[in-house]
C-alpha cells in the first residue's frame, strides 16, 4: 500500500465561512496503480491532490504514505515521498528557459538512467 487516507476533511475558512472542500474521504492507492482524478469544477480534486503531495495539511483524518504518517514526516521523508509518486499537472509548468532535458531534471527526478532515457530521444 502506498497511500492510505481515512476518513480525511478539509475546510478552508474565508471571510463568508467556511467551505468544506473535502469530506470523511477514504482512499487506498497501492503500489503501482494509476490513479486519475476527475470531474467538475469545485468538487475537491485540486485539494485531494495538495493533500497527497503534502504542499497542504488535512483538517480531520489520517493520511499515511506507506505506513508513516504524513503530518508527522521529516522535510527528508516528505521529499522522498514526493520523488516515489509520479505527477502530471494539468498545466506543464515548464521554466521556458530550460532545455528539456533541465526541466526534467529541475525537478529532481532525474537519475542516469533518466538522463540517458531523454538524451536518447532528444
Amino acid at each position: 500500500m502506498i497511500y492510505t487516507l481515512n476518513a480525511v476533511s478539509k475546510v478552508y475558512r474565508t471571510r463568508e465561512g467556511t467551505v468544506r472542500a473535502l469530506d470523511g474521504v477514504t482512499l487506498r492507492v497501492s503500489a503501482g496503480e494509476c490513479v486519475a482524478l476527475i470531474g467538475q469544477s469545485g468538487v475537491g480534486k485540486s485539494t485531494l491532490f495538495r493533500l497527497l503531495n503534502a504542499t497542504q495539511r488535512a483538517t480531520v483524518g489520517v493520511l499515511r504514505f506507506n505506513g508513516l504518517e504524513v503530518s508527522e514526516m521529516s522535510g527528508v521523508e516528505l521529499r522522498e515521498m514526493r520523488r516515489r509518486v509520479g505527477t502530471v499537472y494539468q498545466q506543464h509548468y515548464l521554466v521556458p528557459s530550460l532545455s528539456v532535458l533541465d526541466n526534467v531534471l529541475c525537478g529532481r527526478l532525474g537519475s542516469w538512467s533518466l538522463l540517458h532515457t531523454v538524451r536518447g530521444v532528444m
